[in-house]
């Protein structure tokens, strides 16, 4: 299998553009381009060829598969970085073949120069992978808040069951009035 390079990703793109530039969505200040796609790149998910890929209607993390993809066109893919878990859908083109892309921004309208999108994009590939840069889900949120409301529950229960006073036959027929010492 040919490995596609960023140059070809760039030249196809470019004809796409062509078609969608007459759309609202397309920001004319905007040109297709790429960063990334290096194949010798280590910190690459294994068996794929990771970049950005920018043009004036949308900004998608690829990943280009070294080998044969085995999912189907319009699967979803998760893959999980340092800075969280990413959702890929997986598409084909006919110059392209098969490959992975990940929404980063559409339209692309917040952008008023190419070098603004470039840096962001340079941005995006090195927040990938570090924690500090994870960004939850709803639905991870929620999750993470659930188990943080149980955990507190055990906790108060546990801590209930600690400071549980026995009562003993005397105190409970005294209601507790009556001083154990008395006896």
């Amino acid at each position: 299998m040919m490995l596609i390079s960023a140059d070809q990703i760039k030249q196809q793109f470019e004809k796409v553009a062509i078609n969608m530039s007459s759309l609202p969505i397309f920001n004319p200040v905007l040109r297709v381009d790429t960063l990334g796609f290096d194949v010798t790149d280590e910190i690459n998910p294994e068996g794929y060829v990771m970049g950005v890929l920018i043009t004036p209607w949308c900004m998608n993390l690829m990943l280009l598969p070294k080998g044969e993809l085995r999912v189907k066109e319009g699967d979803k893919v998760m893959f999980t970085f340092p800075s969280g878990i990413y959702e890929f859908i997986s598409a084909w083109d006919e110059t392209l073949g098969h490959y992975l892309s990940c929404s980063l921004f559409s339209p692309m309208l917040v952008f008023n120069e190419q070098e603004t999108a470039l840096s962001t994009a340079r941005e995006v590939l090195t927040a990938l992978f570090k924690a500090e840069h994870q960004s939850l889900t709803d639905l991870q949120q929620a999750k993470r808040a659930e188990t943080a409301r149980q955990q507190t529950d055990a906790a108060e229960q546990s801590s209930k069951v600690a400071n549980h006073h026995v009562v003993s036959r005397r105190g409970f027929l005294t209601a507790g009035f009556c001083n154990e010492s008395e006896r």
